[in-house]
């Protein structure tokens, strides 16, 4: 198979978000990581989670059939374009081998729960910090938990806004996977 665009993408993986390579080939997908080489075939994979972050990121998650699951988390230099085509590339290839493997995409229910819970957590500590206010209290004793709470909605929201998962089969992905 030749070496094209939609076929190889610059990725992150691991808490330390080591860089890799993520390269498709006939009959595996290849994970380069410096001298180390993970081969994970179409056939052994069993789940198959895409979802975005951001904007700019989009994560895929690879579980195989053995339970290893591989995060890879597309970086913006190979662009959001190069990233679709890798995605729409790897679902035909995966499609060709087990057209029935389950795909997934959006954010996990985690991450839904958590988005829920840290923006009810940011609006009580914005409530409360008005109620101070309006109560009398200073100023400065709540820039703290104020600019907390912006963050936290800054991180949350993105999730939120994403949507639920869906839940498909490879064979029947949408065109518009990202």
């Amino acid at each position: 198979m030749s070496e094209t665009p939609q076929n190889q993408i610059d990725a992150r993986i691991g808490f330390f978000a080591g860089r890799v390579t993520c390269r498709l080939t006939d009959h595996h997908v290849e994970i380069l990581n410096g001298v180390q080489v993970t081969r994970i075939a179409y056939g052994d994979i069993a789940t198959i989670r895409i979802a975005r972050q951001d904007g700019r990121r989009t994560i895929l998650e690879l579980q195989t059939t053995g339970g290893q699951t591989k995060q890879l988390r597309h970086v913006p230099p190979s662009g959001p374009e190069a990233a679709a085509d890798f995605l729409r590339s790897l679902i035909l290839h995966v499609a060709q081998v087990a057209p029935d493997t389950p795909l997934r995409l959006g954010p996990n229910r985690r991450q839904q729960v958590a988005a829920w819970i840290g923006v009810v957590a940011s609006v009580a500590i914005l409530l409360g910090a008005g109620w101070s206010l309006i109560t009398g209290g200073t100023v400065v004793p709540l820039l703290l938990p104020i600019g907390i709470a912006l963050v936290n909605l800054a991180v949350v929201i993105p999730i939120l806004q994403a949507g639920r998962s869906r839940d498909c089969i490879v064979s029947e992905a949408p065109a518009n996977l990202v």
